[in-house]
Order: C-alpha cells, then sequence, then structure tokens
C-alpha cells in the first residue's frame, strides 16, 4: 500500500512539475499588433482567448515534396566555411570558436520553411521562420521602427522556390516590455503574411519546452539548431548546431555560430519531429571580437507561446 502510494505522489509531481510549465503564469498577458496597411496599434489580452488557444495545434507541418537538386549553391555539400565565403574572417562576428557553418539544402525540411526576412525594400535583412501556412516569427528588433517586410521561404540566391510574401501585420510585447536591441527577454515577433506560403514550404512545431519538467536548469545542454541568411553568404542559406549554455525564463545562450543577418531565424531540436523554442537574437557583449564565447537567443516564455497561437488562431 506505501509503495502503491509513493508512486502514485511521484506521478502527481511529475504531472505538476510539466503543468506548471504548460501554464506558466502571464504576469504581463498583454501583447501588441501593428497594422502595417494603416498603421493602427491595438492591444491584445491573451487571457481573454486562453480557452481556444490552449486548442491550437503547435504541431509541425512537412509536405514531403522536394524540388529537383541543383537549383542552389554547391547542391548542398558541406564545404569549409573559408573555402565558400571569399575572405571569411572572424572579424565583427559571432562565430565561436571555429566556424561550423555549412549551407542548408534547402529542399529539405526544416530548412525550406526559415526564410530570407527583407526589411525596407531591402534595405536590411533578418532571418524569419514559419510556424503555420502564413504565420512567421523573427526578431522583434528587426521589425520595430520598420513598416515594410517581405518574405521569401528557403531562398537561394537568386531563386525563391516556395514562393513570397509580404508581412501586413505583426504582433509583439510591445514597447513596455520590448525597450529595444540589446534587449533579449521580449525579442521576438509574430508575423501575419498575406500568402500560404507555408503550405508550400511547410512549418516548425512550436515548443515552451514544457515536455521538459524543472524549467531553465534542465534546458542547459539541449541540443540547439539553426540556419538563417548572413551577410556573408550572398543571400544563400547556413546552417549551424551547437547546444544551450545557460538558460533563463526568457533568455538563453548558446554556442551556435551565427553572424548579422541570421537575426530572427529559429533555435529549433528534433524530438520526434523538428520544434522552434526559441528565436536567434544577439551576440556576446563587450568584446574584441575576436573570442566570442556565446550567441543570445529569446526562448518562447508563455506570453511569445500563446501571441503564436493568437495569430495560428486568427489568421
Amino acid at each position: 500500500m506505501k509503495r502503491t502510494f509513493t508512486v502514485l505522489l511521484l506521478l502527481f509531481f511529475i504531472c505538476m512539475a510539466n503543468y506548471s510549465m504548460a501554464n506558466e503564469s502571464l504576469e504581463n498577458n498583454v501583447v501588441y499588433m501593428k497594422n502595417l496597411i494603416t498603421g493602427e496599434i491595438t492591444e491584445i489580452n491573451l487571457n481573454d482567448y486562453m480557452d481556444d488557444l490552449e486548442n491550437v495545434s503547435n504541431q509541425p507541418y512537412n509536405p514531403k515534396e522536394i524540388l529537383e537538386r541543383g537549383h542552389f549553391l554547391n547542391d548542398g555539400i558541406i564545404y569549409h566555411p573559408y573555402e565558400i565565403i571569399p575572405g571569411g574572417s572572424n572579424l565583427i562576428t559571432a562565430i565561436v570558436g571555429t566556424d561550423d557553418r555549412y549551407y542548408s539544402d534547402i529542399t529539405q525540411f526544416p530548412y525550406k520553411c526559415i526564410g530570407f526576412f527583407g526589411i525596407d525594400y531591402g534595405n536590411g535583412n533578418g532571418t524569419a521562420f514559419l510556424v503555420d501556412d502564413n504565420i512567421a516569427v523573427t526578431a522583434a528588433h528587426c521589425v520595430v521602427g520598420h513598416d515594410n517586410f517581405f518574405f521569401y521561404p528557403g531562398s537561394t540566391n537568386p531563386t525563391h522556390p516556395y514562393g513570397e510574401a509580404e508581412v501586413t501585420a505583426y504582433i509583439w510585447a510591445g514597447e513596455e516590455n520590448y525597450t529595444g536591441d540589446g534587449d533579449y527577454e521580449d525579442d521576438w515577433a509574430v508575423l501575419i503574411l498575406d500568402t500560404n506560403v507555408g503550405n508550400n514550404a511547410g512549418w516548425f512545431g512550436v515548443s515552451n519546452l514544457a515536455e521538459i519538467p524543472n524549467g531553465p536548469s534542465s534546458w542547459v545542454g539541449l541540443n540547439a539548431r539553426t540556419a538563417g541568411y548572413p551577410f556573408d553568404a550572398n543571400l544563400n542559406q547556413m546552417a549551424s548546431e551547437g547546444n544551450i549554455l545557460t538558460a533563463t525564463d526568457k533568455v538563453m545562450t548558446h554556442n551556435v555560430d551565427v553572424r548579422r543577418g541570421n537575426s530572427g531565424g529559429p533555435i529549433f531540436r528534433y524530438s520526434g519531429d523538428y520544434y522552434a523554442y526559441a528565436v536567434a537574437t544577439g551576440e556576446e557583449e563587450d568584446t574584441d571580437y575576436l573570442s566570442y564565447t556565446y550567441n543570445y537567443a529569446t526562448r518562447f516564455s508563455s506570453l511569445a507561446y500563446y501571441a503564436i497561437m493568437y495569430g495560428k488562431a486568427n489568421y
């Protein structure tokens, strides 16, 4: 009898650990949506929609259609980065140790649902990634203060094999929470697209790591992968992977190689399928630009997670 009681008690605490993460308190439950057509900014209280948002699917989708190979650089073959990037150097980068990046095979899932994110008619760029047929995610610092964006999933110079989309609105934590560049706690944005490009490219599953009990301490060492469009890749997509080094409720550090242009790309892992759980957002501060030891990512806190679910449910 005692053994049965002990087992039941243990199962109870395990369930409670998972429950507490899955229902992480929304201390600030308000997000904001900017309509890029009218310029109007609307306040959204996510608590008003929680019953519906709990039922929105967070699962990935892979159309499983593979394009003919050979139309993109190097046909997916991995080369040493300094052979494929003329004049490559470690100056003003976020390379941790040696440069382990390689060109993505954009015919394959999930790389085909990661896209080039053009800002202000191409005057700047970052990376974004699909989480539904017409919903994508990027970094807040890629959108706040700008009003014109386009998105090419699985893009490779000069082709856009899965289509293109413009951003009609975006959801973010608001000025009260996201204070600008260097603020990694809420450096995320949910993009509403005008075209269902995800039906061609597929999309990531979304995780706030609620499936891993005990919170941030248990996320250290977690596999971390990313891909995006760094400035030195000639408008092609490059990928890298590593591990989570430190974690808090909202901010993680990792040793995945990124460079300018990777901002907004997914931090993802394979757990039965591909799930994004954070956004690539920054690099180590106060460095001599020659010896990076970590980079930053913004985790999908409950605020970010349910903002994504709100976008998926309503657009």
